[in-house]
């Protein structure tokens, strides 16, 4: 099957108000502390200030999906099933992080507002439309039901096998592959399983 996904923004990430908010002492201006080591006001930054929330400009989430799948029942009161899927998204709707401005300074250097020595006055961050999303993988179940005597007895064991999911925040960047990565917003294992009796 094949289908497309629609996902309209939230009033809140639309219409939410601006936070004026610091970040702890240190921060590291990852374009001039090269060229100026010994400058605390490049390498060491007290109380960076930055802004977030709302985006009235964001533009809607959209997918699109397929699968392929297959039941079998090779005896009585047993089945099997596998369903392969992939999800192309564009334009995810998330809540930049300041942090990740810095880390891509040159490529968001609009959202460095600087002062006219160089030296930041402040970040913008909050929601935004990220470029989008890869993910591969596969859905496995197993079913099975019987009796003991009179008692009778159903088990079942699911499983979500996540092949790839690659990530690009930013238009240009390549996409990078998050599963097995553990520092990332969300934590994507390559396999999720869930049973019950």
């Amino acid at each position: 099957s094949a289908s497309k996904g629609f996902l309209a923004p939230s009033f809140t990430q639309l219409y939410s108000a601006q936070l004026f908010q610091e970040l702890p002492n240190g921060v590291t201006d990852p374009i001039y502390c090269p060229t100026n080591p010994n400058n605390p006001a490049f390498c060491a930054i007290p109380r960076l200030s930055y802004f977030t929330g709302g985006n009235p400009l964001l533009k809607p989430e959209t997918s699109k999906q397929g699968s392929i799948g297959m039941v079998i029942e090779p005896f009585r009161n047993f089945s099997a099933s596998i369903d392969y899927w992939a999800i192309n998204s564009k334009d995810k709707i998330l809540n930049r992080t300041p942090q990740v401005v810095l880390q891509n300074a040159v490529l968001l250097s609009n959202n460095i507002i600087r002062n006219p020595d160089n030296t930041i006055s402040y970040v913008t961050a909050g929601w935004i439309n990220a470029a989008g999303s890869k993910t591969r993988g596969a859905d496995i179940g197993l079913r099975g039901n019987g009796s003991v005597d009179s008692t009778k007895w159903t088990a079942a064991v699911d499983a979500t096998y996540t092949q790839s999911f690659k990530f690009a925040e930013i238009a240009g960047q390549p996409y990078k592959e998050y599963v097995g990565q553990f520092f990332t917003r969300d934590l994507y294992l390559r396999w999720k399983t869930r049973s019950s009796l």
